[in-house]
C-alpha cells in the first residue's frame, strides 16, 4: 500500500470513527435527558462533566484548530528560560457548554445532527497558554458561560489569527517569524504578558 492510500484509509477510519462516537454519545443523551432535567444542581454538573469528557474522546477531524493562538501563547516559545513551550487547546465552546446544550435540545437527538453539532462548533479550538486555560476555566462553568469572547475578556486572552505554516514555525522557536507576527499586531516583544 502506498502512502497516499495509507492516508485515505486513515482519513476514512477517523471519520468512521467520529460517526460512530457521535452515535452512540446521542444514545447516551437521549437516555439521559429525563434523568439530567430532573436532576439537582449537583447532579446536573455530574451529568455534563461524564458527557463532555466523552465529547473530548471523540478524534478531532482535520479541521478542528480555528487558527486562532493567544499572544502569549506565541511569546511563550521567545522565552529562552522556558525549555519547552507549549500550547493549551482552548475550546470555543466549552464541553460543558455543549453538553447543555445538546441535553436541553428539544425532542429526540439524531446522530447526524450531534455530529454536525461537534464537528462544526463543539470540536472547534484555539491555542492559548496553559495558564490562561486555566483561567478561562471559572468563566465557563455551566451558568456563569455566556459567550467565548466574554471569557477572553475577562481572562485578558488576546487571540490573533495565524495559518498553519506560521504555527509551525512558532512551535519551532522561528524568533524572525514569532517577532514579526507581534510588531504586525503592535506588540513589543519585551512587553510583560498580561
Amino acid at each position: 500500500m502506498n502512502k497516499m492510500d495509507k492516508e485515505k484509509d486513515t482519513k476514512v477510519g477517523k471519520n468512521q470513527i467520529i460517526s460512530g462516537r457521535c452515535e452512540i454519545l446521542t444514545e447516551i443523551i437521549n437516555s439521559l435527558k429525563d434523568i439530567y432535567i430532573k436532576g439537582n444542581e449537583n447532579q446536573k454538573a455530574f451529568i455534563e462533566t461524564i458527557i463532555g469528557v466523552a465529547i473530548w474522546y471523540i478524534p478531532k477531524p482535520k479541521n478542528f484548530w480555528t487558527g486562532y493562538i493567544s499572544i502569549e501563547a506565541i511569546k511563550s516559545f521567545l522565552d529562552k528560560t522556558n525549555k519547552k513551550p507549549t500550547l493549551s487547546e482552548e475550546h470555543n465552546i466549552p464541553r460543558k457548554s455543549a453538553t447543555e446544550k445538546l441535553l436541553m435540545a428539544k425532542g429526540e437527538l439524531t446522530a447526524e445532527y450531534v455530529e454536525k453539532q461537534y464537528l462544526s462548533k463543539f470540536c472547534k479550538l484555539h491555542y492559548v497558554t496553559s495558564e490562561k486555560n486555566k483561567r478561562a476555566i471559572k468563566f465557563q462553568k455551566t451558568g456563569v458561560y455566556k459567550n467565548s469572547k466574554k471569557v477572553y475578556k475577562e481572562t485578558n486572552i488576546e487571540l490573533i489569527k495565524i495559518n498553519t505554516e506560521q504555527l509551525k514555525q512558532i512551535k519551532q522557536r522561528n524568533e524572525k517569524i514569532i517577532i514579526e507576527l507581534l510588531n504586525k499586531y503592535g506588540i513589543n516583544k519585551l512587553q510583560e504578558n498580561r
